[in-house]
């Protein structure tokens, strides 16, 4: 691909890392209640304010959603994974006994 050893790598910044960690236990709130509306409207509100901030410090139209949450694959994944969870604890009890 030419171009890439010279495309600089994008890091996010400090404040970007101060908002995705007030994501952590939201996600950790999702994974328990997948499709919750009160804890995707926070993890959305905590979207809004880093693409606040990319817009602030000049990130063009492009990359305005940078490192934000994908917050409706998150509830995907912990969807899918909660009834691999429920099933996995059942036999565990089954095996119990």
């Amino acid at each position: 691909m030419e171009g890439v050893e010279d495309s600089a790598t994008v890091r996010p910044s400090a404040d970007h890392q101060m908002i995705r960690k007030q994501a952590t236990p939201l996600l950790a709130q999702l994974m328990h209640k997948p499709g919750d509306a009160q804890t995707k409207a926070k993890l959305g509100k905590l979207n809004d304010q880093i693409v606040e901030y990319n817009r602030e410090n000049e990130f063009s139209a492009e990359e305005e959603t940078m490192f934000t949450i994908d917050v409706d694959t998150f509830d995907a994944i912990f969807t899918t994974a909660g009834s691999y969870f429920a099933r996995l604890q059942r036999v565990m009890q089954i095996r119990r006994r």
